[in-house]
């Protein structure tokens, strides 16, 4: 059984941002950018369970060939997606979300 995604605003900021990146050089690395991150959300929507502990509740799990985590948390049949997180950033910005 596959849980109901909800990406929050700060989430689907991050991916807009993701694309728009990586379409500044190359279109089709924007897909296939776009491609992996779909990959992996189905993946988690699969298998809650598969993401690495954060903190607390809050998992984490790699987007393929590019370097970014999708962090998430599970609420009984929902996986709500809190970031799409560059693992460049400052970790400690993982879990902090606008709205």
């Amino acid at each position: 059984m596959s849980l109901a995604v909800v990406l929050s605003p700060q989430a689907a900021q991050d991916a807009k941002n993701a694309k728009a990146y990586y379409a500044t050089i190359s279109p089709p690395l924007a897909l296939a950018f776009i491609d992996e991150l779909s990959i992996a959300l189905r993946f988690v929507q699969e298998h809650p369970n598969g993401g690495a502990l954060v903190k607390g509740s809050i998992r984490q799990f790699p987007v393929e060939r590019f370097p970014y985590l999708i962090v998430y948390v599970v609420h009984r049949d929902v996986l709500r997606i809190i970031r799409v997180f560059h693992t460049r950033q400052n970790p400690r910005r993982k879990l902090r979300t606008k709205g």
